[in-house]
């Protein structure tokens, strides 16, 4: 006779028996495991992870969304990237043991940073990376080395070289140094009583 045996998560086996008339015999079977479970985990929610297996290959995409995610795959090496809007996507690879579970933390990195700008005085013009804004309002702008531009009128430009975090909230404070002018005004005939922004000149 020949049988075959398998269960869910092992390989399977098959072999060639003998029965002889009037005897009994006991056949021990022992079935390798060949599939082991990858636990995925990330303070991120709601963002898909795509397994791939070169040889054989395979694909499958999960749906990560809550504490940790739990995959049961055959043994073997694996790669896998993160997809997920406005973050940057990650790949790894990985291998898989049967007889050792593994876990991945995952972190997702945004692929842009947050920036706000306090100023004094208010309603200052900032401009960073060709994009214009104003004091008080948060920006998206990409991570690393930028120049930070204001701009007010009667006050002299500031500029600043910062390094953009994506992983918080950067927030700045500009004071702005007030630029003074002078002007002559002669009146015809002298004498004349004379307001610069509702204020009187001597």
């Amino acid at each position: 006779y020949k049988y075959e045996a398998s269960v869910p998560g092992y390989g399977q086996t098959e072999q060639n028996i003998t029965v002889n008339a009037g005897k009994s015999k006991t056949v021990e079977i022992e079935i390798e495991k060949t599939w082991g479970d990858v636990i995925f985990t990330s303070k991120n929610k709601n963002f898909n992870i795509i397994i791939e297996k070169n040889y054989p290959y395979t694909r499958q995409q999960i749906l990560y969304e809550s504490k940790q995610k739990k995959v049961s795959l055959e043994k073997g090496a694996y790669s896998f990237t993160t997809e997920k809007k406005d973050f940057k996507s990650e790949t790894n690879d990985f291998t898989i043991n049967p007889n050792k579970p593994i876990t991945i933390p995952i972190k997702l990195v945004p692929k842009y940073a947050k920036v706000r700008f306090t100023t004094t005085p208010d309603n200052v013009e900032i401009f960073l990376s060709y994009r214009r804004g104003f004091s008080n309002t948060e920006l998206r702008l990409p991570e690393g080395k930028q120049i930070i531009v204001a701009r007010k009128d009667g006050f002299r430009e500031t500029r600043m070289v910062v390094n953009l975090d994506p992983l918080k909230l950067n927030e700045f404070e500009i004071k702005m140094v007030r630029e003074y002018g002078s002007i002559t005004i002669r009146s015809y005939p002298p004498g004349a009583d004379i307001l610069v922004d509702r204020e009187p000149i001597n």
